[in-house]
């Protein structure tokens, strides 16, 4: 039987740290959508399927550090499946980015017709914020980090 997915994931290689008894454990994710995210833990745990925990997700090329909350639906050796717990809505347009993030190089210019593309938005809505008709990757990433501020206001 094959398992149904109604969020998209994005395949991510970033730290994560994961709050247990008291202690912060490091990993890495392995993908992340809007319902969860998979963790390969640097050491194999007994998780509760019925508590929360707390993680912080680091975005790549960004300064933001998002704080979940999650519990665990899956584990599979140092592998466990990790479904978000209310998340706000800044987190959410954060992981529904994750992928463009992911094709932003540092030092790289981009056109407003680039970033329309990378980020799935209309070419004259980012011409709007960027009417120089080009940024550099510093500079998006700067606008995303305040596009998840705006929404955590």
């Amino acid at each position: 039987m094959t398992e149904q997915r109604f969020f998209t994931r994005v395949d991510l290689d970033t730290i994560i740290l994961f709050e247990y008894n008291d202690k912060k454990l490091k990993g890495n994710v392995v993908d992340v959508s809007v319902s969860g995210v998979l963790i390969d833990l640097d050491d194999e745990i007994s998780l509760n399927k019925d508590t929360e925990y707390t993680i912080d997700l680091f975005i790549p090329n960004s300064t933001i550090v998002l704080k979940a909350k999650v519990k665990m639906i899956r584990q599979q050796e140092k592998f466990y499946g990790l479904q978000f717990v209310d998340l706000d809505l800044g987190t959410m347009f954060l992981i529904n980015t994750l992928s463009s993030f992911k094709k932003i190089e540092i030092g790289k210019y981009y056109s407003t017709e680039q970033i329309a593309d990378v980020f799935e938005m209309d070419n004259l809505l980012v011409t709007r914020h960027f009417p120089d008709e080009k940024i550099t990757g510093e500079q998006l990433i700067e606008f995303m980090d305040k596009m998840y501020e705006r929404l955590n206001s």
